[in-house]
């Protein structure tokens, strides 16, 4: 049985100024799971969530999500995007730091219009991250980095996602903190949300994750299912440690 495509890339190419940070980029993020995007620095894992989210326009090719070309609107409407059921967790986490917990969340849930949902969704939040509902009158930027991620993604959460992205959620975090992170995605994937992660902790994101995304300066080298990746002697001495 096919797996239904939720997300495709097809022959995608994105500049920033002189600088090609793709290069006719071609795949598909399969509905239902967790899909890993590997590479060095410079290799533009960044650069494909962000042409996602309609951050920065496409130099070619096209994004489509359900099969609608998403990359065909103007960068300047990220917000028709995540209309569509798109939330993207930035690098840094991106939380309002003088703004609560509460507010933070409220944020998240602009566009949802039903008050039940927005109850239920925040509800759902805090019974991921107990530490939030704990803190929750508390301003974001007070919270420690590990509570600060968990309220970028609870945050991201509060929109009813389809497709989430993670960029660098386990950046400067204690290693306890990062496998709560990663066990919380987990949970959000088996409840319906289908999630592409950027992390630079491959061994972990792969443990987690469906399939891999391999992707050298700007050029995709390979895709296979995570289990192989993890046993493949190339990407074990890159991205491994070999180990």
């Amino acid at each position: 049985m096919m797996q239904e495509t939720l997300l495709a890339f097809e022959k995608v190419s994105l500049s920033y100024g002189g600088i090609q940070a793709l290069r006719n980029i071609t795949f598909q993020i399969p509905k239902g799971e967790i899909v890993t995007i590997l590479g060095a620095n410079g290799a533009g894992k960044t650069s494909c969530l962000r042409a996602i989210s309609g951050l920065v326009p496409l130099k070619a090719g096209t994004v489509r999500y359900k099969n609608e070309a998403i990359s065909a609107w103007s960068s300047k409407k990220t917000h028709l995007v995540a209309g569509l059921g798109i939330a993207h967790v930035p690098e840094g986490r991106g939380i309002f730091p003088e703004l609560s917990i509460d507010e933070n969340l409220d944020l998240g849930a602009w566009l949802q219009k039903d008050p039940q949902v927005i109850a239920k969704n925040r509800e759902r939040v805090f019974h991921l991250f107990p530490r939030l509902k704990e803190r929750q009158f508390q301003a974001g930027g007070t919270l420690s980095g590990g509570e600060q991620q968990m309220l970028a993604i609870g945050r991201a959460l509060m929109a009813s996602p389809e497709l989430l992205l993670l960029d660098e959620p386990s950046l400067g975090l204690a290693p306890q903190i990062i496998h709560l992170i990663f066990k919380i995605v987990q949970e959000v994937n088996a409840s319906g949300t289908t999630v592409v992660l950027v992390e630079q902790n491959a061994h972990l994101a792969l443990q987690i994750a469906h399939r891999g995304i391999v992707l050298e300066t700007g050029e995709l080298t390979l895709v296979d299912e995570a289990k192989n990746l993890l046993n493949n002697p190339k990407i074990r001495e890159a991205y491994l440690g070999n180990s």
